[in-house]
């Protein structure tokens, strides 16, 4: 028979399999799924794009290529592929996080954006601190700190 701390072992072992499963399930994009921050990648440059939904992804990623498809002034992506003739990579969309809130979204795409050098998109004004980490590349943890700080209603209050 299997003493306790053994089959805590084995309990272990597979929640361990099992969110490693749930991972790798995770980097396949879910384009149903809403509440999405991601990113597009240029297929000819480093240039990337990120972005936010409520909706489906989906739906955004058929918007996007609908207003390259008609020249749309108004889309970094479209102004992205027109002006320098290159092409967005539709097909490899990636998500970057989820986030129900909308304005942990807007922070998160912000988030991103900072710190990827080769992002074309706009954003929300962040303060000036968080910029500076972003691009010092510091650690989920901090960010996840950062993030939770951020979202507080004092906090939106202030900035928004």
């Amino acid at each position: 028979m299997l003493e306790p701390s053994s089959v805590e072992g084995l309990t272990l072992v597979c929640v361990i399999q099992k969110t490693a499963h749930r991972k790798r399930a995770e980097e396949k994009v879910d384009r149903s799924q809403s509440g999405t921050v991601y990113k597009i990648s240029c297929t000819n440059c480093s240039f990337v794009y990120y972005g936010q939904t409520e909706r489906s992804l989906k739906t955004r990623i058929t918007e996007h290529k609908r207003a390259v498809s008609v020249f749309d002034h108004d889309s970094k992506i479209s102004c992205h592929v027109h002006e320098s003739n290159h092409k967005m990579d539709f097909g490899s969309v990636r998500v970057v996080g989820h986030e129900a809130n909308f304005h942990e979204r807007l922070f998160l795409e912000a988030w991103m954006s900072i710190k990827d050098a080769q992002s074309g998109n706009d954003h929300i004004a962040i303060p000036e601190i968080y910029k500076s980490l972003a691009r010092a590349q510091v650690s989920r943890y901090v960010f996840l700190k950062l993030h939770a700080e951020f979202s507080s209603a004092r906090f939106r209050r202030a900035v928004f």
